[in-house]
């Protein structure tokens, strides 16, 4: 009995020493924060964070980054263990980015299905060729009429909602 004892405490000891090695080497929250800044291409002084947090997900350690610049939020999912951007999204709440592609705020002009797939596309820095299942339909969102426009590059989904009125995009994400 006390060997069975012994051997259970060996192998919870271990494990414990196991899963404590891997969580130190996990990168910092700093460096999780860096890493989603840099994404954004924002620097520290021109956002607030709303929340920094670790946790687990699916069995594994990941950061939880939020924060906002203006009236755009920032929410990414950090891979603790690599620093790699598991999923991203940044939802504008005035609408107030424009592309350079979309009309005019006319009433009477509207974006068309194919417009509203290249001013993704552009928004993304990618083009129809690099892109797999694009699939764009009208749908209404907040009162407005928007068109959700959805891709694929290689395992990642992109996802917009873009304004059919304006051709603003409304918001956007990224998920692995």
């Amino acid at each position: 009995m006390e060997r069975k004892f012994f051997a259970i405490a060996v192998a919870a000891l271990t494990f414990s020493s196991v899963s404590l090695t891997s969580f130190a080497s996990d990168i910092t929250l700093d460096r999780a924060k860096e890493i989603a800044l840099e994404n954004a291409g924002l620097s520290e002084s021109q956002v607030t964070f709303v929340k920094n947090k670790k946790e687990i997900d699916d069995g594994k350690a990941q950061y939880e980054i939020e924060f906002v610049s203006g009236s755009t939020e920032y929410d990414y999912d950090i891979d603790a263990s690599t620093g790699k951007i598991i999923s991203f999204d940044q939802d504008i709440e005035d609408s107030t980015y424009t592309t350079k592609t979309s009309p005019k705020a006319d009433s009477s002009v509207k974006v068309t299905k194919d417009q509203a797939l290249q001013i993704a596309l552009d928004h993304a820095g990618l083009t129809t060729k690099d892109v797999t299942l694009p699939k764009v339909k009208k749908d209404h969102d907040d009162g407005k009429e928007v068109y959700e426009v959805e891709f694929h590059v290689g395992f990642n989904e992109y996802s917009y909602n873009i304004d059919v009125a304006t051709g603003e995009i409304l918001d956007f994400e990224i998920d692995d």
